[in-house]
């Protein structure tokens, strides 16, 4: 009986399998009280739209006046055009108001590469604040230019917000502390700050042109600040002043679980050094994720915040595209590194 030879088993070259994954470190897990959150706005949409674009008034038969101390409004050449800020109303504001948002998506995330889409309002069809994704004259191959624009609940109009450029070819899992997009706004708010249920100052801005950047670093480079996003004034009355943090604790729009975006204010210590913002009791604004087939639900209790809501709102939209590009850019290696061809973002 012939001896059947044993063949040796096959044995892929070391050297064409794929890289392992980059180490990844611990995440702890995502603990939050959802509880308590409003169901809707305590006001009308109208008065926080008016609020964030500085015309608020409190009384309707009230003319609206220009402030003694306010600039000229601003000349606008795009259509439609943001109504100028040098004029408002009454200085009252309710320091009370609730504003309560739900966020839309209808990204195509089939096509590549992916163009964000997406609005927050109280319904589908009401969104207050709306984000568009297209190429990016510095990098066409990127859909990297984001539109946003605020719409008036009473006309039906849309008006240019703020144009935010992500950074080409942008790395987001690299360590280091570096530039993650620039935003230039359309019109800044008359409005700056509020004591006492009351405007206390106002901007000598023109309104259209003022940049501002958001950065992002890790532990290693910013220490107590790693791993949250800043965004900073680059020109205009507050060049160099910080406008807020943006701590992300979600999985994405992809994951079934809970998670939540908080915007934080700058606060410095004695010592003149800014605080953790993770450390920080109060929230500007938060975007609650619940994991269970809701809308998120955007919620501003802050009334500092929702007078340069433009600028909030503008933040959290580019911080969103951001992490959605990064989650997405990690999920392709982990599937490349599994021989996966399907990428679930």
């Amino acid at each position: 009986m012939p001896i059947k030879k044993k063949e040796a088993k096959w044995q892929p070259n070391p050297e064409d399998l794929p890289q392992p994954p980059s180490y990844q470190p611990v995440r702890a897990p995502i603990i939050f009280e959802a509880t308590g959150i409003p169901a809707i706005s305590s006001r009308d949409l109208s008065y926080f739209f008016n609020l964030a674009a500085s015309l608020y008034n409190d009384d309707p038969s009230e003319p609206v006046v220009d402030h003694v101390n306010a600039p000229p409004p601003p000349f606008f050449t795009d259509s439609p055009s943001n109504p100028g800020p040098g004029t408002s109303g009454s200085d009252q504001v309710d320091m009370r108001a609730v504003l309560v948002l739900s966020l839309f998506r209808q990204t195509l995330t089939h096509i590549t590469p992916i163009a964000e889409r997406f609005h927050l309002g109280p319904a589908d069809r009401q969104p207050l604040y709306a984000l568009t994704a297209q190429p990016s004259p510095r990098s066409a191959a990127e859909f990297n230019e984001l539109c946003i624009k605020r719409r008036d609940p009473i006309a039906g109009v849309w008006h240019n917000v703020c144009t935010s450029d992500i950074e080409p070819n942008l790395n987001l899992g690299r360590s280091g502390h570096y530039r993650v997009a620039s935003l230039t706004m359309d019109a800044v708010p008359v409005w700056r700050r509020v004591a006492s249920g009351k405007v206390t100052s106002e901007t000598s801005e023109t309104g259209r042109g003022n940049k501002l950047c958001i950065w992002w670093g890790d532990r290693g480079s910013l220490g107590p600040l790693g791993d949250t996003y800043g965004m900073w004034f680059e020109s205009g009355g507050e060049a160099g002043t910080v406008e807020a943090s943006y701590v992300v604790q979600w999985g994405g729009f992809e994951s079934s679980e809970p998670g939540v975006v908080s915007v934080k204010p700058a606060v410095k210590d004695a010592s003149g050094q800014f605080v953790d913002p993770r450390f920080l009791q109060e929230d500007l604004a938060t975007l609650y994720f619940h994991g269970d087939g809701r809308p998120p639900q955007f919620v501003c209790r802050s009334s500092a915040a929702l007078i340069r809501l433009d600028f909030i709102m503008a933040g959290l939209m580019t911080v969103l595209a951001l992490e959605t590009r990064k989650l997405g850019e990690e999920a392709r290696r982990m599937a490349q590194a599994m021989g996966l061809r399907h990428v679930p973002y």
